[in-house]
């Protein structure tokens, strides 16, 4: 289940912005080398992240006890939709347009440098030539030329319609 809460997450950081990452050195070696930790890129927490302002909780108490009551959740359905269309579906087609156009002036002028450079273009997977045509056997043969002897004496039909 999905949380806003980056409680659940596997380090135990104090402050859920800044990590670590300790290497630990090999047999011989004294120091620590620190390293930053890789950046969190996982679309669900930084879709969590962004909408995380437009969802409000808080506690209604109700009349018997201070410690029990009920917690209201608050949501602004317009801006989450908006976050949400603007990540699934905008940024996606705009950035395979991008990537789509930008193919087509790459192409060409990769093409253009790498035939000034003197690379050529052949494929790197040779094709594969065709085996030649097995020569027609005796039985074949009379078969065509039968077949072409009815279509040039003008072959008749007869039809015969019956009621």
């Amino acid at each position: 289940m999905t949380s806003i809460d980056p409680s659940h997450l596997a380090h135990s950081s104090s402050s859920a912005d800044h990590a670590e990452a300790v290497v630990r050195p090999r047999s011989g070696s004294a120091s620590f080398k620190h390293i930053p930790a890789i950046p969190d890129l996982r679309f669900e927490q930084s879709y969590l992240k962004s909408i995380a302002p437009y969802i409000t909780t808080r506690r209604v108490p109700s009349g018997e006890e201070e410690d029990e009551g009920l917690e209201v959740i608050g949501v602004e359905w317009r801006k989450v939709l908006w976050i949400t269309t603007r990540d699934q579906l905008i940024s996606p087609l705009l950035q395979g347009a991008i990537w789509g156009v930008a193919t087509i002036f790459i192409r060409p002028l990769v093409s253009r440098v790498g035939s000034f450079l003197g690379f050529s273009r052949r494929p790197r997977i040779p094709e594969p030539s065709k085996p030649p045509r097995p020569k027609e056997g005796e039985l074949t043969r009379r078969l065509r030329e039968w077949s072409k002897s009815l279509t040039s004496n003008g072959l008749e039909t007869n039809i015969t319609v019956v009621n």
